[in-house]
This record gives C-alpha cells, sequence and structure tokens, in this order.
C-alpha cells in the first residue's frame, strides 16, 4: 500500500530511468519510490503514534513503544491499500523506553514501572519505580536487573512471569545503559559520571564496584559514553572512539582499528550489532552501516543512510532487530523499518545547469538548459552582468539529498563548501569566466561535476574606442600638466633665484656693517690711544725738562734720583692702565660677539689675566706679542698658558688657541 498521497484518484502513472514511479493524480503529482532500503512507520499526521523509543518483534506482533503508549501491529505487513493499523496494548500508558525478550517473556519499562507484555495486555510488576531498562543476568539463570528511576532492583522468574526479588545493596546507579560482560560482571553507563564495571554478590543481595572509567581514569569525558557488546566484548564509545576493557590491565584503551571503522568523531556513537553480527552506529544527523566480511572486518558505509539520521530520535530506548537484516529504528515522529538487503537501482540522473537569469526586478533568462546537448557557451551584455545560476541533479527519494559546491572561474577564489543551495548570484565584470558546479548525491554516496563558460561584453565606457579616446585624452592631460608644471618651476626658479639675490644683498650688508663698524672701533681705539699716548709725552716731556734744568744746577743727587724714579714709575703705570683694558675689553665683545661675556658665564673662576691671555690667543697672538702687553716674561706667559688649560678643563694634546677659536664659531 501507498502512504502520503495527496488523494487516492491515480490519472496517470510513469516510470522514470531509476525505476521510481510518478503518479498524477487529482490533486498534484506524487513521486513513488518503491526500492528504498527504508519504510516509514506511523509518521504522517492521520497514522502517527507519537515519538518511537523502542520495537520488539514477539509472536507475529511488532509492539512499537511510544511517548504516548505501547502500541502493536501484526508483522510482517499484510500486503493491502489501507494502511497498516496499529492497536494499544491495553492495561498500560505514557512514556514507554523499552521493550526484551528474556526467554520467551516481553518485558516492557515504562514511566509507571516495569510490565510483562502477553499479547495485547500489560500487567504491572510491583515493586519498580519508573523503569528504564532490562539486562538478562546468564551467569544467573532466571534472574534480571531492572534499572528504574531509584536504582537497581534484581527480577526472579515465577512461571511465565517474573517477580521482585531485591535491591542490591553498596552500589546503586540509574542507566538505561546496562550490559552484561562474558565473565558475569556487569558495565553501567552514567551520562554525566562516566562507567562503571561491577559485580554482583552470589546471592545477589549486595554489588560492588571494580573499576570506575572516566576522564581522570582512561576516558577523554564523564558525559554521555555508552556501553556495547561486539562480538561479545565489551566496548565503551567515546567522543574520540571505540575503548576496549583490557582484563590484564583493567584498563580500557582505545582500539584505533574499530575506531576508523565508521571514522567519526566528536560524539560518541550508539552502536548496535545485528543477529548476523553487522554494526549500526548513530548519533545526532548521523548514521551509518557497516557489513561484516568474512574476514572478520567491517566495511562501512555511511552514505546510503545518511538523509535517515536527521530523522531519528537518539536519546533514549533500544533499537529493535527483528530480523537479521531488518531493523526498526526510532523517529522523532514514528518509526523507520530498514531492510539492509533492498537492493537500489544505480542509475542516476545528470547535473544539469538549469538556467542563468538577471537578477533585479526585470528578470530575464539568457540561458535555459536543452536536455540531449552540452552546456553551450553563454554571452551576456554589460547591462545583463547581474546574474542567478540554476542548478540541479534531480533526486526525489529524500528531502535535501543533495549538495553542492561551486567555483567560478576567473572570480572565485577557491571552491565554495557544501549546502543545499541551487543556485549562486553573481555580479560580474566584463571577461571571460568559467562556472563550475559540483552536486554530491547523499543517497548514492555519487558526485558529479558540470560546467558552462559565460562571457561578458564591456560596457561602452570599456571598448577599445573608449579606451583609445581616454589614451588621448590622457595625453593631453599630460602635456598640459607638464607644461603647468614647466611653468610653476621657471615662476618657482625666478622666486628662489630672487630670494637667493635678497640674501646675498642682506649677508654682503651685514658683513660691510660689521666690518665698519670693526673699522670704527679700530679708528675710534686708535684715535683714543693716539691721545692717550701724547698726554703721557707731554707729561714725560715736562718732567725730563724738569730733570734737565736739575742736572744743569747740579741739584743733590738724591732729588735727581726720585725725579727718575718719578719718571719710570708713570711710565710702568701707564703700561699697566686698567682703563685700557676695558675699552678693549668693550671693543673686543663687539668684533667677537661678545666672546668675554660668554667665556664669563662658562668659566666664573678665571681672573682678568685669564682672561685676558684668552682674548690674545683668540686673536691668534704669538707669546711674544703677550710678554709686550701683559708685561711679564716668556716663562710666565707658559705658565699661565698652562693654568689657564686647567680651569677650562682641556684634555691632553687639545690645542688651546683652537678650543677657543671654535669655542668663538659656536657661540
Amino acid at each position: 500500500n501507498l502512504t502520503n498521497l495527496q488523494d487516492n484518484t491515480v490519472l496517470a502513472i510513469g516510470f522514470d530511468k531509476t525505476q521510481n514511479i510518478w503518479l498524477g493524480l487529482d490533486n498534484g503529482v506524487s513521486y513513488v519510490t518503491p526500492y528504498t532500503p527504508y519504510t516509514l512507520l506511523f509518521n504522517t499526521p492521520q497514522t502517527s503514534i507519537g515519538t518511537g523509543y523502542t520495537s520488539l518483534l514477539s509472536n507475529g506482533r511488532l509492539y512499537l513503544g511510544t511517548n504516548q503508549g505501547l502500541f502493536y501491529t501484526q508483522f510482517p505487513f499484510i500486503s493491502s491499500p489501507l494502511p497498516v493499523e496499529k492497536t494499544p496494548v491495553g492495561g498500560i500508558a505514557g512514556q514507554i523506553w523499552a521493550l526484551s525478550n528474556v526467554g520467551g517473556t516481553v518485558l516492557c519499562a515504562a514511566d509507571k514501572g516495569a510490565y510483562i507484555i502477553r499479547g495485547a495486555q500489560a500487567s504491572q510488576i510491583n515493586g519498580l519505580d519508573g523503569t528504564w531498562t532490562f539486562c538478562e543476568l546468564k551467569k544467573h539463570p532466571g534472574y534480571i536487573l531492572a534499572s528504574d528511576y531509584q536504582g537497581f532492583v534484581i527480577l526472579k522468574r515465577q512461571g511465565d512471569g517474573y517477580a521482585f526479588y531485591c535491591r542490591p545493596k553498596g552500589f546503586n546507579e540509574s542507566s538505561g545503559n546496562v550490559i552484561e560482560d562474558s565473565d558475569g560482571t556487569l558495565w553501567v553507563s552514567n551520562w554525566q559520571e562516566g562507567v562503571y564495571h561491577f559485580a554482583l554478590a552470589s546471592d545477589l543481595r549486595s554489588a560492588r564496584v571494580l573499576e570506575t572509567f572516566n576522564k581522570n581514569n582512561c576516558l577523554v569525558m564523564n558525559e554521555n559514553n555508552n556501553v556495547t557488546k561486539i562480538d561479545g566484548k565489551v566496548y565503551i564509545s567515546c567522543v574520540d572512539g571505540l575503548y576496549r576493557y583490557d582484563k590484564v590491565t583493567r584498563k580500557v584503551v582505545l582500539d584505533k582499528k574499530m575506531s576508523h571503522v565508521f571514522n567519526t568523531f566528536g560524539i560518541a556513537l550508539k552502536i548496535e550489532q545485528t543477529p548476523r553480527g553487522d554494526l549500526w552506529a548513530t548519533k545526532q544527523m548521523f548514521m551509518a552501516f557497516a557489513r561484516k566480511q568474512a574476514n572478520g572486518t567491517w566495511k562501512a558505509d555511511s552514505v546510503t543512510y545518511f538523509c535517515v539520521g536527521r530523522q531519528l530520535q537518539i536519546g533514549l530506548g533500544t533499537t529493535g532487530m527483528i530480523s537479521p537484516t531488518q531493523t526498526v529504528f526510532n523517529c522523532n515522529t514514528g518509526f523507520m523499518l530498514i531492510d539492509t538487503n533492498t537492493k537500489q537501482s544505480k542509475v542516476t540522473n545528470k547535473l544539469i545547469i538549469s538556467s542563468i537569469v538577471t537578477a533585479g526586478s526585470d528578470e530575464k533568462l539568457v540561458y535555459a538548459y536543452n536536455y540531449g546537448t552540452d552546456n553551450e557557451p553563454v554571452t551576456l551584455s554589460h547591462s545583463e552582468r547581474d546574474i542567478r545560476i540554476n542548478y540541479v541533479l534531480p533526486e526525489y527519494r529524500e528531502e535535501k539529498d543533495v549538495i553542492y559546491s561551486v567555483y567560478m572561474e576567473g572570480y572565485d577564489k577557491e571552491w565554495s563548501n557544501f549546502n543545499f543551495n541551487s543556485y549562486k548570484d553573481y555580479k560580474l565584470g566584463h571577461g571571460t569566466y568559467v562556472f563550475h558546479v559540483k552536486a554530491k548525491n547523499l543517497v548514492t554516496g555519487k558526485t558529479e561535476e558540470t560546467q558552462i563558460e559565460i562571457d561578458v561584453d564591456p560596457a561602452w565606457y570599456e571598448s577599445w574606442y573608449s579606451i583609445i579616446l581616454y589614451l588621448i585624452m590622457l595625453g593631453l592631460v599630460i602635456r598640459y600638466s607638464m607644461k603647468l608644471m614647466q611653468k610653476r618651476a621657471e615662476r618657482e626658479l625666478v622666486r628662489v633665484k630672487n630670494e637667493n639675490e635678497q640674501k646675498m644683498t642682506m649677508i654682503k650688508n651685514e658683513q660691510l656693517e660689521t666690518e665698519l663698524k670693526h673699522r670704527s672701533c679700530e679708528l675710534a681705539d686708535s684715535t683714543m690711544n693716539l691721545v692717550h699716548k701724547n698726554d703721557i709725552l707731554q707729561q714725560l716731556d715736562g718732567k725730563m725738562n724738569d730733570l734737565s734744568e736739575s742736572v744743569r744746577r747740579e741739584d743733590p743727587k738724591a732729588k735727581i734720583t726720585k725725579a727718575i724714579s718719578d719718571i719710570r714709575h708713570e711710565i710702568q703705570a701707564s703700561m699697566n692702565d686698567e682703563g685700557n683694558w676695558d675699552k678693549f675689553e668693550e671693543n673686543f665683545n663687539l668684533v667677537y660677539d661678545n666672546f668675554m661675556q660668554v667665556l664669563r658665564e662658562r668659566y666664573p673662576n678665571l681672573n682678568k689675566t685669564d682672561l685676558k691671555l684668552c682674548a690674545y690667543l683668540r686673536m691668534g697672538l704669538s707669546s711674544k706679542e703677550m710678554v709686550s702687553l701683559l708685561n711679564i716674561s716668556v716663562r710666565s706667559i707658559e705658565t699661565a698658558r698652562y693654568r689657564l688649560r686647567k680651569k677650562l678643563n682641556i684634555n691632553a694634546g687639545e690645542n688651546l688657541t683652537d678650543f677657543l677659536q671654535q669655542m668663538g664659531k659656536k657661540d
């Protein structure tokens, strides 16, 4: 029978090359896929039974546990045009967590306790709170370990059912993930605290923890680890792979070989083994199947069931293995039956670039795919360069079952990430581009690629005629600019020349003024010296006349000697006249830019003799000339120079005259 049809009036029927059926109905078109490996159960609004959590096949009844109760339907399904019917199991309601068949007895774990299911009726087992799951104790025949909201409970077989036996003391966990190891010990995963390995006492009334595995002991993290059995061996599924228990070291070690069967990490996988040894692996948005090979290894297929993964209810519950090849999975709305023996058609549709249209309000079709031909190059005008490229790989078996990646050669730097968009917008400049698109079919796992060449004509202002015109205009602008720059340069040259001439005139005037000032000072100084010398000579002439009269009169020797001594004293006084020095210093500062003032400020410990010596050295006078001016001996001159070097802190080897002359130039 077909479900999900818009109506039951079929007006036309046809088959495509993938052997799927197209139906023309009164109310639209339906697409039928008779060869898909999975069938949806009770997941339409008309048949919904809630979110699936567990399933179990027993005595021709397929029991289905949901958040709305426990239901059953006949299995195998009867071929009928009517939808498959479901029947609620009496005596039980509300959330169902797990179903188990232990020794022919069907047990049901529910939010309101534990139940025994007999046909279409449920009877509750007293003494249990809301129950997560059951685990048959094969090392203790006739007993079952149940996990309820309070912890662990031991059930004992009574006739065709089970009854409460005891609650083991010493270790009490609450979990829906409990398995028994081959040696009778048990493993339980706590969603927050890691994985416990524990053992029950022989009388089952107490339990003790053997090891705890968490992020402090072997595992990467505490949360959301799963315990499972593969080929009779216990494994812990973690975010980084599968860990296997080593009974010698009593540690769990990462099994790299098993971890790479499905080769997906980041979230712990929920792995379950089918009756014939194959493996199912599920996690959020992921589902894969690994078929067991003759050599004992597994070959994984993560493509065929990729689209199914996003429909699964992954959190709690159990998976129903109803045959070696048929498995019932829990979905967010109902259930899904998967048959791994279903052969799918290997014929696939072709990836095509269906159309290219201009973007904007005035949409215009500039390219449409012509079936049976290759993609011919497309030429666009400048006004058509803003485009949307549509492409598609027809696949009708699942929604969002094809993902695409694109690359515009000459525009994009690299391929885009795969996504579900079947179009791409571009705003191109003039030139030649090659558009590439890849499509990955998530149902078949195949990837196809196609391409199309797109030429965009230049705008009128980008044509060769426009470019030649631009070059001519550019040449004229450059020529005008060069002339303008030449005129500016000539004006600047004249301005600089005039400024230089003005500066030279000012410098010459300053030099003439300085020289005139110097000459005036020299003239004034010479005049004053001449007047002063004439005064002294006149005085000396008078005294010499008096001395001559004294000699002629033959005055006493003592009087003559005194007259001679007075004349010599006046000569000495004239040579040491401080007034002459003050006048000299004033003129010296005028000529040498306040040299004496600067010298006094820098070296306040210099006396008048030192200052005179510095002035004469600045003028470049020799020692012999300074002897006459200072009225001291050559030896005294050398001594004075030595003392002056120390006061000026001049290093050995540095010339005193050069030092003073350089200081005068800097200041």
